[in-house]
């Protein structure tokens, strides 16, 4: 049984690392886990 806290916590998960792996090759200056 899911609950909406946890598709949402999945759906953001999945958007950080689709989002990282994107901007690692168009934006290598931009890398929010160097902070």
């Amino acid at each position: 049984m899911f609950t909406v806290a946890d598709i949402d916590a999945r759906l953001r998960a999945w958007e950080h690392v689709y989002t990282n792996a994107t901007t690692a090759t168009d934006t290598p200056t931009e890398t929010e886990d160097d902070e």
